[in-house]
C-alpha cells in the first residue's frame, strides 16, 4: 500500500465519511455499529482495522492523530478505489468538473434556486466551495436577483458555523455587505431580510460592524426588535449603539443607550474579548465627557488586568488590544497604547492566526501614531514601515486609512 507523505486535508477526511457513509446501510453511532462496518471492510478488502480506529476516523472518539496510510488506504478500497490517490484524484477531478458546471449552468441560466441550493447544500465543505459559491454571489448581484439574496442563508453548508472554515465564512459575509453597499435594491433586502438569520450568530449584524455605513443601523436596530429577549444581543446593540454616538459626539443618546446597558451587567454576563474592550472603551467615552476623567485610572487599570487581554491565546490578547486601542486613540490616551503595546504585546505576534495577523496590523497603525504623538517620531516611523495597507479589512479600513494617512504625511 501507498505510504502517505503528507497530512490528509480535513476536506478529504470528510468526503471519505460521507462516502462511508453513504455506503454502510446502517448508522455508525455505537461499537456494535463500528464493529458491523470493521466486518464489512474486511469481507471486500481482507484488512481488519481496530475499533479505535474506526471511532478517531468517523470522530466518535476525539483524537489529535489522523489516520495513517494504512488506514485511508483500506478505507478507499472499501469504496473501490486502488488506494487513497486514487480516492482523493478522484474527488478532485468530480470537485471542479462540478463546481464549473454549476457556474457555466447559472450564467446560462439553466438553474433554479432550489437546484443551486441543492448542490451548494449537498457539496463538501471546502475552501474551493466557498470560492465558487463568491462567483456565484457576485453574478447573482450583476443581474439583480433578488430571490437569491433575499433566501441566500438557506445555504446552511455556507453559513453554518465551521471553525475550519471560519476565515472562509468572514470573507463572504464581507463580500455580501460590499454589494450592499454597492447596490441599494440589495441593501434594502438587507435590512428587511438579514437581521433574524437562523444560526447562533448573526455574522451579517455581528461580524460585520460597519455603522457609517446607511444600511448599517435600520439593520441593527430590526436585530435589536428580534432578539430583544436575548442578553448578548441586546448588550451588542447599544454597545455599538454608544461607540458611534460617542465618537458623533451625540451626548444625549449615547446617555440613553449607556443606561440601558448598566442593568444588564448587573448579573453575571460572560463577554468575549470584543465587546469587553467595547464595555472598557465606552465607560472612558462616558467618564471623559461626563465625570472630567476622574475614573480614568481604574478604568485603565480594568483594561491592563482584563482576563482578555492577559489569556494565553496570543491572537485574542492582540486583538483585544486593538479593540480597546480603538478608543484610547480618539481619546488621545496615547500613553496608555504604548504601554499596552509594549506590556502585553511585543513577546506575543508569533503563532496568531489568520485574525491575529490582521489584527497585529491594525494595532501597528495605532501605535504608530501614539509613538509619533508622544514624541517618538524614529521608532513610530519603524512601526510604520512594518503595517501593510492592503491587510486593512471592511471593518476598519476606514478608520485605519484615515490615521495611516497621517502617518504617511509625516513619514512618506
Amino acid at each position: 500500500m501507498a505510504r502517505l507523505l503528507q497530512k490528509p486535508k480535513e476536506e478529504y477526511l470528510n468526503h471519505l465519511r460521507n462516502q462511508i457513509n453513504k455506503k454502510f446501510p446502517s448508522k455508525i453511532s455505537s461499537n456494535s455499529g463500528c464493529d458491523l462496518l470493521i466486518a464489512d471492510i474486511y469481507s471486500k478488502t481482507q484488512h481488519l482495522l481496530s475499533i479505535d480506529t474506526i471511532k478517531r476516523l468517523l470522530v466518535l472518539k476525539k483524537s489529535s492523530s489522523l489516520p495513517s496510510g494504512f488506514t485511508l488506504d483500506v478505507c478507499a478500497q472499501y469504496l473501490d478505489y486502488h488506494d487513497w490517490e486514487d480516492f482523493v484524484q478522484s474527488y478532485l477531478e468530480q470537485s471542479v468538473f462540478y463546481k464549473n458546471a454549476l457556474l457555466i449552468n447559472i450564467i446560462e441560466d439553466r438553474n433554479s434556486f432550489e437546484d443551486i441550493l441543492m448542490h451548494i447544500n449537498n457539496n463538501i465543505k471546502s475552501t474551493d466551495l466557498f470560492e465558487n459559491f463568491n462567483k456565484i454571489l457576485l453574478y447573482k448581484a450583476q443581474v439583480k436577483d433578488e430571490v437569491f439574496f433575499k433566501r441566500i442563508f438557506e445555504f446552511h453548508n455556507i453559513f453554518e458555523y465551521n471553525e475550519l472554515h471560519k476565515y472562509d465564512i468572514y470573507y463572504t459575509i464581507h463580500i455580501l455587505g460590499s454589494l450592499c453597499i454597492k447596490y441599494d435594491w440589495l441593501k434594502a433586502i438587507a435590512i428587511s431580510h438579514y437581521h433574524n438569520i437562523s444560526f447562533d450568530e448573526n455574522y451579517f449584524v455581528e461580524w460585520l460592524v460597519v455603522p457609517d455605513k446607511d444600511y448599517y443601523f435600520p439593520l441593527l436596530e430590526n436585530y435589536y426588535k428580534s432578539n430583544g429577549d436575548t442578553k448578548s444581543a441586546v448588550v451588542f446593540y447599544h454597545l455599538i449603539q454608544c461607540t458611534y454616538l460617542a465618537e458623533q459626539q451625540e451626548w444625549g443618546s449615547f446617555e440613553d443607550h449607556f443606561k440601558q446597558v448598566i442593568p444588564l451587567l448587573v448579573s453575571t454576563f460572560s463577554f468575549n474579548s470584543t465587546l469587553k474592550m467595547r464595555w472598557l472603551g465606552i465607560q472612558l467615552y462616558h467618564d471623559s465627557h461626563f465625570n472630567n476623567g476622574d475614573l480614568q485610572k481604574s478604568i485603565v487599570k480594568s483594561i491592563f488586568t482584563a482576563s482578555h487581554i492577559n489569556e494565553k491565546d496570543n491572537g485574542n490578547c492582540i486583538t483585544a488590544i486593538f479593540i480597546i486601542s480603538n478608543y484610547l486613540t480618539q481619546l488621545e490616551l496615547y500613553d496608555v497604547i504604548i504601554e499596552l503595546y509594549e506590556q502585553k504585546c511585543v513577546h506575543r505576534t508569533s503563532h496568531l492566526g489568520h485574525w491575529g495577523d490582521l489584527n497585529l496590523n491594525h494595532l501597528d497603525v495605532h501605535y504608530a501614531l501614539a509613538l509619533l504623538k508622544t514624541g517618538k517620531k524614529e521608532a513610530a516611523k519603524l512601526i510604520f514601515n512594518k503595517i501593510k495597507q492592503q491587510q486593512f479589512d471592511l471593518n476598519f479600513k476606514h478608520r485605519m486609512f484615515a490615521i495611516y494617512d497621517v502617518l504617511a504625511e509625516e513619514f512618506n
